[in-house]
């Protein structure tokens, strides 16, 4: 009587062991999805870099970035949309962006309600034209440049200042 008693115990402890994993499997296989996507997303299959110039790095590197910022976006706007309307904007920001021009941080202030942009460019001609571009837009009421960026383009980097309805 104990020894079938015994196996009984052990057979529903088992079958709730197995249901239990079953069940952490299921809650867990979303994520790990998520994961692989990413990661495939973010696989190139290009040339090895011996073989590349080094304005093909650049580029290489640029679009990497870009491809690793778009699926951050992808994979985090359905739950940022429903609590924050920057994302859309900074999604423009990204996207009116002038070839050789690089975005390097975004900082969104919810008190002041602007984005800050960092990067750098090859020139101030460039810094110029995207926040023209950022302007005719009218995704933005404001993109400001310091006089300093565009004066002396230290190098290329610059911070700018967008306002809006964000």
């Amino acid at each position: 009587m104990q020894n079938r008693f015994r196996n009984r115990l052990m057979l529903a402890i088992a079958s709730l062991s197995f249901g239990a994993a079953v069940f952490t499997g299921l809650i867990l296989f979303p994520a790990y999805a998520a994961l692989l996507i990413g990661r495939g997303a973010l696989q190139d299959a290009s040339a090895p870099p011996s073989a590349l110039s080094a304005q093909d790095l650049q580029n290489q590197a640029e679009r990497k970035d870009i491809s690793r910022a778009r699926a951050f976006l992808a994979r985090s706007s359905p739950f940022l949309a429903a609590t924050s309307s920057p994302v859309k904007s900074m999604e423009t920001a990204l996207a009116l962006r002038p070839q050789g021009v690089t975005v390097s941080r975004i900082a969104w202030s919810r008190a002041d309600g602007k984005l800050l942009l960092e990067g750098a460019a090859p020139g101030r001609d460039a810094i110029s034209a995207y926040q023209s571009t950022l302007l005719k837009d009218g995704s933005f009421t404001g993109a400001s440049v310091p006089v300093d960026a565009l004066v002396s383009a230290g190098g290329g980097k610059f911070t700018m200042t967008l306002t809006g309805t964000f």
